[in-house]
């Protein structure tokens, strides 16, 4: 790591519009819940000793926030080794039963 004199911060806000797809285990249907992993990578690797990659926070468009037959629930953000480099998004997704049973 780098001595406190070397430290130096940027702070960059970054907003993507993405398409997942994901295979789903269905074998609990519809009381069933899925975990959706993104992996964020610096993969430079001229520069990626240089930076260290931080995610400290995940927010959705309005739109994702209203699925009818789903409860998305609160990411978590966990950072993989080495820990400068990778950083996972985990998003847990669970079906709401009363979408297929009234």
């Amino acid at each position: 790591r780098p001595d406190d004199a070397e430290k130096d911060m940027v702070y960059w806000n970054q907003m993507w519009d993405v398409e997942l797809r994901h295979g789903f285990r269905l074998e609990n249907f519809p009381f069933d819940h899925q975990n959706l992993t993104l992996e964020l990578n610096l993969s430079d690797s001229r520069t990626f000793d240089l930076f260290y990659l931080v995610v400290n926070g995940v927010q959705f468009r309005r739109t994702v926030l209203d699925l009818n037959e789903w409860t998305l629930h609160v990411p978590k953000i966990a950072r993989q080794s080495p820990k400068h480099r990778h950083v996972n998004i985990e998003l847990c997704v669970s079906r709401k039963p009363g979408y297929y049973l009234w």
